[in-house]
């Protein structure tokens, strides 16, 4: 059986799939600026990374979210721009 998904709650979807999307890409940072040696700017995205996670932690528990469920994202989710 299909339930609609109100206008709030596909919002909700997508901030949580563009937060998802956002530790990725600032994974591929982090990987980038190590295979640099830029390890200043490693150790600041490895912060930003870290706070990323711990607040969508945050978000599956309030929400009861199940991580084994959690959102696959390839590389063309990251690369394509959001729609506004």
């Amino acid at each position: 059986m299909l339930r609609a998904v109100g206008t709030s709650g596909l919002s909700f979807a997508r901030g949580l799939l563009e937060d998802h999307k956002r530790v990725r890409t600032l994974l591929q940072q982090l990987q980038t600026a190590i295979a640099t040696h830029e390890f200043d700017k490693a150790r600041l995205v490895s912060g930003e990374e870290r706070k990323e996670r711990d607040r969508l932690s945050q978000l599956r528990k309030k929400y009861k979210l199940d991580e084994s469920r959690a959102v696959q994202i390839g590389r063309e989710d990251i690369e394509k721009p959001s729609p506004g």
